[in-house]
């Protein structure tokens, strides 16, 4: 799983967007993970799947 900075997640968008696509990008905050980029077929799949273990 890559990391970057919250900054360098600014700077560089359209590549954290672009590596969202093979693997989830953890965005930090003064060393802290802040958030997870996933790509929306990624996510889509999560919501599935948690669906489905809460029916």
């Amino acid at each position: 799983m890559r990391r970057i900075s919250s900054k360098g997640a600014a700077r560089r968008m359209a590549a954290v967007l672009d590596a969202a696509d093979t693997a989830p990008v953890v965005i930090e905050r003064r060393g802290k993970p802040r958030a997870v980029v996933v790509s929306a077929r990624r996510f889509d799949l999560y919501e599935t799947v948690l669906r489905a273990l809460t029916d």
